[in-house]
């Protein structure tokens, strides 16, 4: 994105409402440029923060496909009969 200055340049010819008209149209300008870098920000964090989502989602899949198999184990090993020795 191209970054833009604008300057007002006053002219003893021009009338007070025109200088009026040309600050508000530099200081829209102006909202308008920090409202879109704030919008690029915004953007980026919220790529960042799915990444990071979408991440620990595999994560979570990957404990409980671990918890599920330890359990499986677990139950295995209960029911297995008990013997003891001497």
């Amino acid at each position: 994105m191209e970054t833009r200055k604008s300057f007002i340049v006053v002219s003893l010819s021009q009338k007070p409402e025109l200088l009026a008209v040309e600050a508000s149209i530099a200081h829209s300008s102006r909202k308008l440029n920090n409202a879109q870098k704030l919008q690029e920000q915004v953007s980026k964090e919220v790529e960042r923060q799915a990444t990071k989502v979408r991440g620990y989602q595999g994560d979570l899949q990957s404990v409980q496909k671990a918890a599920n198999e330890a359990l499986g184990e677990w139950q295995t090993h209960v029911r297995a009969p008990f013997f003891l020795t001497q």
